[in-house]
């Protein structure tokens, strides 16, 4: 049985991950704009094994095993699925764009 591995090792990354990013955060709130501003651009390469952990926290597999589960759709089954994510990321991405715009 691999999903609670699977879960406990992505919950232990995005723990990891978290806690790195309120390490570089937390004391930079106390300083200057500018410092704030180069943490946050830095913090970005923090968000992949972010998302990489939840991807496997959600699904209760690794990456590698859903893969290759993608690989066995047929290829319509790809692309609907696949133009469904693409869509959903796009409407979340422009609502938080305007959000953002306010």
């Amino acid at each position: 049985m691999k999903p609670p591995r699977v879960r406990g090792r992505a919950l232990a990354g995005i723990s990891v991950a978290l806690g790195v990013l309120a390490f570089i955060f937390i004391p930079l709130f106390a300083q200057e704009v500018r410092a704030l501003a180069w943490a946050r651009s830095k913090a970005g390469l923090l968000l992949v094994p972010i998302l990489y952990f939840m991807v496997e926290l959600i699904f209760g597999a690794s990456v590698p095993d859903l893969a290759g589960r993608w690989d066995t759709l047929p290829r319509w089954q790809q692309y609907v699925c696949g133009a469904f994510v693409l869509a959903v990321f796009t409407i979340l991405f422009l609502v938080l764009m305007l959000h953002a715009g306010e």
